[in-house]
């Protein structure tokens, strides 16, 4: 994912910035915090020693005059803060590249490569919260019942996988899950897109998954990251 340099550049200090307006997503990936900043586009984290004030913080337990300061200049003290927790459903036991694909339609094909175009196009031109937000509200605009069809999403996987011999994508991760996941919300399937992060050395990554099944990546490589956003 693009914002990969920009976070190995920042993870040595302390980065000060205004805040902003959108929730800050924050996870833990081995004991070291890892932030999302939509509104700016990019992943930051935090001296070791702002690490145990910033986890005081989270608790809700007494800071020091100095830590506050801090945690306010970086703009962490008073804005939403959304830790994400590896949630049970979150967990993924099959790949549908573990899978016999079906031989994809002409017609999906058309339909992922164009929609990677679209998405990659968004994302440089609209940004990261615009991009998300957008689909956000396809996926609310599903309901509470969306169908499910595991034949339909191993169609549409295929479809996507067959696109990517027309189009560069081994570092596309993010476009590649929002093209897939625009698909499949359009065909009103339901599914998750996860962007995830490791450190050691940093790394951040997008993929797609639905009913305990990743779509678009090996299980292997998924559970290499820890989720810090999911739509």
């Amino acid at each position: 994912m693009r914002a990969k340099a920009h976070f190995a550049r920042t993870f040595r200090r302390t980065v000060f910035h205004m805040p902003g307006t959108s929730p800050l997503f924050v996870c833990q990936s081995n004991d070291r915090y890892v932030f999302l900043d939509i509104d700016q586009d990019r992943y930051f984290g935090l001296p070791r020693d702002l690490e145990a004030p910033f986890a005081r913080y989270m608790a809700q337990a007494p800071l020091s005059d100095d830590e506050h300061h801090t945690l306010v200049r970086l703009g962490l003290s008073g804005r939403e803060i959304r830790q994400s927790l590896r949630a049970p459903d979150l967990d993924v036991r099959y790949s549908l590249f573990d899978l016999r694909l079906p031989e994809p339609k002409r017609g999906d094909t058309l339909s992922a490569l164009t929609q990677q175009m679209v998405w990659g196009f968004r994302l440089r031109h609209i940004g990261l919260k615009a991009v998300l937000t957008r689909l956000s509200g396809e996926k609310a605009r599903l309901g509470p019942d969306p169908a499910q069809s595991l034949g339909r999403c191993l169609a549409l996987a295929s479809a996507a996988r067959h696109s990517e011999r027309w189009i560069a994508s081994e570092t596309q991760c993010l476009r590649r899950s929002l093209a897939l996941m625009h698909l499949l919300l359009r065909n009103g399937l339901t599914a998750e897109l996860v962007i995830g992060v490791k450190t050691k050395p940093f790394a951040a990554h997008a993929w797609v998954q639905a009913e305990g099944h990743v779509l678009n990546d090996t299980v292997d490589e998924t559970r290499r990251f820890t989720p810090i956003l999911v739509v």
